[in-house]
């Protein structure tokens, strides 16, 4: 099966239904411009987290800030808080304060360790949010949505139709169809790449024994002879791909059971000659096996209509290979014990021809205990077994059903005819037309296609080794499977095209007529792997409105806000701590302490000197004494400390009690 071409993948902004109307709606474009969007999210992501961790340290500041005396370890937090460090600087920078200050001041720890916790719990968040901003892009495998020109159904309207769909398209579907289902549905390893170009990687069935569906004298094998494989109801969407909104959705289910079907009374050996209707060409003296299970529809068959299958045992003496052969009762009328009336009908007719084994087989398909002895130079006294029988019967009933609401379903029968579809009751314009494309693909791809046995690959030269007792389960299982990979392909081509797979059937397809078919072109979901990128649009906007919203904020509120009267007014005092707190506030002090400058602008965020002044590196040396005659005369000037001086111009006694001393 080849992966979804690139011309028919839909770029742009459409909406997976599967995700919810809001969290669906997404962007399919080139991985190129991909890259690009990629790069952006992640400077988007990048910046939020930055501003959001400033918003964060501001609040936490304000919220300390009480005005309340404090010991040297609040104070150096505090004065971090305002330099807007990184989250990693906040946990290095705590880790040493509590080192310094273990031995200094009353839990030390515990304070360091709050703001570490809290600098570690954000750092985890802006990393789940890097994560996240990676997620709102996918790029490996991608559901795409399918936009194709040559949408339409298979007019299968008459029997030259019919032969051109079966022997052309149907041919041409089929190696890929049997790949998806030896990698696929019969692996029960892990499933390889190929899995992944369908919507589901398999269709499950249920497994049970049930009751014979025909007269009990009509099955081998017991109470409970019978095998019945039930896919269940399935959602389209799910199964298939497509892109059905809620109210227009259609359920499938397939029930399909088998049984081995007797020989005795249901064959008859003659001659060729007594066949004069018989188009075959045939050796002299030559003998034809006949089975009756049914009367044949076919009006010009005089000699023989009432054998469903009829069989030329020269071949069967000729061939080492098995042979697979199936009528449908819409071919023949069955005999009384294997009328249905809410099932189709199928016989599977498996000749055996000349396969033998190395070791007897109790398989009622393939049982074989005739023992053949015979001498070769390998095996000087070998022996092989051989079928029972050179032919062996399955009876397979097909019941299908259909839901359009959770309380509108069908009763389990045979596939409905193609016009129902069309005046379905209960359903809407849409899925009258997913039913009757379900319906023309259905009567396609069931088990009168099936041509192969799981048993022939273990045959060399027509000799088989060992076959399970139940080997004819496990063929039905691989006919099953066989159908169904068959339907998760022809399903999606009616978007895609079915000249894409078979291109000379132009002339036999039906374009759509109705506005639900042409709607139903552009509602098919294919995996796409490389090439394209998935953009969720939620996603994105949301990334984008959230990293303007942080960064308008913090841009405003630390930036610009905290410089107006009204707003100043309404946060202080704890506004004037922040400004304060802050390096540039902190460096005018500690000038000043050194009786370098004449500040002003002192209760803004940027303090400056009212001229141009040139002032020398700090020392690591303590403060100069007050009785620095250059420092007072700049003291006095510092319209920081007006509030401690007298009316005269002299300190308040308490600024003289605590002023440094000399070394």
């Amino acid at each position: 099966m080849s992966e979804l071409q690139s011309d028919l993948v839909h770029r742009g902004i459409w909406i997976d239904l599967s995700k919810g109307s809001l969290m669906g709606k997404t962007i399919t474009t080139d991985a190129k411009t991909g890259t690009i969007i990629i790069a952006l999210l992640a400077v988007l992501s990048s910046m939020a987290t930055t501003h959001l961790w400033n918003l964060f340290t501001f609040i936490v500041h304000q919220v300390r800030a009480t005005g309340h005396p404090a010991d040297g370890l609040y104070r150096q937090q505090q004065a971090l808080l305002c330099t807007s460090p990184q989250p990693s600087s906040v946990m290095a920078d705590h880790i040493k304060l509590w080192w310094f200050w273990r031995r200094k001041t009353d839990r030390a720890f515990m304070r360091s360790i709050f703001h570490f916790v809290i600098a570690f719990a954000f750092f985890l968040g802006a990393l789940a949010a890097s994560v996240f901003s990676s997620s709102v892009i996918s790029g490996s495998t991608i559901q795409v949505l399918v936009n194709s020109k040559a949408c339409g159904y298979f007019s299968l309207g008459t029997d030259e139709i019919w032969e051109v769909a079966l022997d052309g398209y149907w041919k041409r579907l089929e190696p890929a169809s049997r790949r998806l289902t030896e990698e696929c549905y019969l692996n029960n390893g892990s499933l390889p790449t190929i899995c992944n170009m369908l919507a589901k990687p398999k269709i499950s069935m249920t497994r049970e024994w049930v009751p014979c569906p025909f007269s009990p004298a009509m099955c081998e094998g017991g109470i409970l002879p019978t095998v019945s494989l039930d896919s269940g109801l399935l959602d389209l969407n799910e199964a298939f791909g497509l892109n059905l909104p809620a109210s227009d959705q259609v359920q499938f289910r397939k029930r399909t059971t088998c049984s081995v079907l007797p020989l005795d009374g249901h064959t008859a050996i003659v001659n060729a000659s007594e066949l004069p209707s018989l188009d075959t060409p045939y050796l002299p003296g030559a003998q034809f096996l006949l089975l009756h299970y049914g009367i044949s529809k076919d009006l010009t068959i005089e000699d023989w209509p009432n054998a469903t299958f009829i069989v030329n045992l020269a071949k069967v003496n000729a061939s080492e290979d098995y042979a697979v052969r199936v009528a449908s009762d819409e071919f023949f009328n069955p005999i009384n014990g294997m009328k249905t009336t809410d099932a189709g009908l199928l016989l599977v007719m498996v000749t055996k021809n000349t396969v033998s084994y190395r070791h007897p087989i109790d398989d009622p398909v393939f049982s074989a205990h005739k023992a053949i002895k015979y001498r070769t130079y390998t095996y000087p006294n070998d022996t092989e077994y051989a079928s029972d029988e050179p032919l062996s019967v399955l009876g397979c009933t097909e019941q299908y059903q259909f839901c359009t609401a959770q309380e509108s379903c069908t009763k389990l029968g045979r596939l409905p005819n193609r016009g129902w579809a069309d005046t379905h009751p209960d359903a809407t314009d849409l899925q009258r037309a997913v039913l009757k494309h379900l319906i023309n693909i259905n009567s396609v791809f069931h088990l009168l296609n099936i041509r192969n046995l799981r048993a022939s690959s273990q045959l060399r030269s027509g000799l088989g080794t060992s076959l399970p007792n139940d080997q004819w389960v496990n063929e039905v299982i691989g006919w099953e499977s066989s159908i169904w990979a068959q339907l998760q392909i022809a399903i999606p081509d009616y978007a895609i095209g079915l000249a894409s797979r078979y291109p000379v059937s132009d002339a036999y397809i039906q374009p759509p007529s109705t506005p639900a078919q042409k709607q139903l072109c552009g509602m098919q979901k294919m995996p796409k792997s490389g090439g394209f990128v998935n953009i969720n649009v939620f996603g994105f906007s949301f990334i984008i409105a959230f990293a303007s919203l942080v960064t308008i904020l913090d841009m405003t509120l630390l930036k610009f806000l905290i410089h107006l009267g009204k707003f100043r007014r309404v946060l202080s005092p704890r506004l004037d701590r922040w400004i304060q707190d802050g390096v540039l506030q902190l460096q005018r002090r500690a000038y000043e302490a050194q009786g370098q400058g004449t500040w002003e602008h002192l209760d803004d965020e940027i303090p400056v000197t009212e001229t141009k002044e040139l002032l020398t590196e700090l020392p690591v040396a303590a403060l100069p004494t007050l009785d620095s005659v250059f420092w007072r005369h700049k003291l006095q000037k510092s319209a920081t400390f007006h509030s401690l001086m007298t009316q005269d111009g002299s300190l308040k006694d308490e600024v003289v009690n605590t002023r440094p001393r000399s070394m």
